[in-house]
């Protein structure tokens, strides 16, 4: 593997070393506590995949990193309390 890329020209050495850097950032991004992973939603909620991806792009919305789908966490939590509902209590979610 090491001659092979050795005897690849400079500027294409670069260029998958480039890419490899921003694979590493998009999955540093994709990994942040900003943002959850399918499975992480589906554990929390209890809920199966499909039903899920039901709700993504539509009302909840996604950002994809490559191949990789994330919702932040703010989107989840916004969705999650304007989905919550809950016999006695007030318009601000208190108690009537």
């Amino acid at each position: 593997m090491k001659q092979a890329e050795s005897a690849r020209p400079k500027q294409l050495r670069r260029c998958v070393r480039e890419d490899r850097q921003e694979r590493s950032t998009i999955r540093g991004i994709a990994e942040s506590p900003d943002y959850l992973t399918i499975k992480d939603i589906v554990q929390e909620a209890q809920i199966s995949r499909s039903t899920l991806y039901n709700f993504l792009g539509r009302e909840l919305p996604v950002t994809r990193f490559g191949c990789a789908v994330r919702i932040r966490r703010d989107d989840w939590e916004r969705f999650k309390a304007a989905h919550r509902q809950g016999l006695g209590t007030g318009p601000e979610g208190t108690a009537a």
